[in-house]
Order: structure tokens, then C-alpha cells, then sequence
């Protein structure tokens, strides 16, 4: 991802968290957690978020910000979650290895 202007925040969680984020399991969106989890976060008490989602205390997630100009890579298969804090233009793209 590129970040042309504004500021975005990245919640990234590696692959061994799959296991502990409540994914979804509709055909074609197993690869998505079931829950907004910096939204959890901001909108809940820790309490709360421990009774409903009592998995998430054993993910591992790393939280990045990026400002204009900066490029940042996600990994395959991090679960990630992007937030824009304001108005902002990023670019961004799927790379596959073609062997």
C-alpha cells in the first residue's frame, strides 16, 4: 500500500492468530474476521471485549501508521484491518508469485 496524502492506521495480526479471530465461514469469505476489531476496541471495555471475544487476548497484532509517502507490505495471509483517520488517497495492489 501507498499513502499519497492523509494518515492511515493498520491493525496487522500474523497467520497463528487466524485461529483466534472469530473468522466468518460464508463461502468465499472464510479469509474475514466475523468482527471490526480496532471498533471492538474503541467502543468497548476491556471486560466486555474479554467475555464476548475471549480469544483475542491471545493474538499477537502489530498496529502501523503510515503518512504520506510511506509504503508498507502485507505479508500473505496477515489479517489485516485499515482505518483512515480523516480524508487520505492510498494505492494499493495484490502481488502473486507467478513462478
Amino acid at each position: 500500500m501507498y499513502l499519497a496524502s492523509g494518515k492511515k492506521q493498520i491493525l496487522l495480526f500474523p497467520q497463528s492468530d487466524r485461529e483466534y479471530l472469530y473468522m466468518r465461514k460464508e463461502p468465499g469469505h472464510q479469509m474475514e474476521s466475523s468482527i471490526f476489531i480496532r471498533e471492538l476496541i474503541e467502543n468497548s471495555s476491556a471486560w466486555e471485549i474479554r467475555r464476548k471475544y475471549p480469544s483475542l487476548s491471545r493474538t499477537k497484532p502489530y498496529i502501523a501508521e503510515l503518512f504520506p509517502g510511506d509504503v508498507m507490505y502485507i505479508p500473505h495471509m496477515w489479517f489485516h484491518e485499515v482505518y483512515s483517520t480523516g480524508d487520505s488517497l492510498g494505492v494499493s495492489t495484490w502481488v502473486t508469485n507467478t513462478g
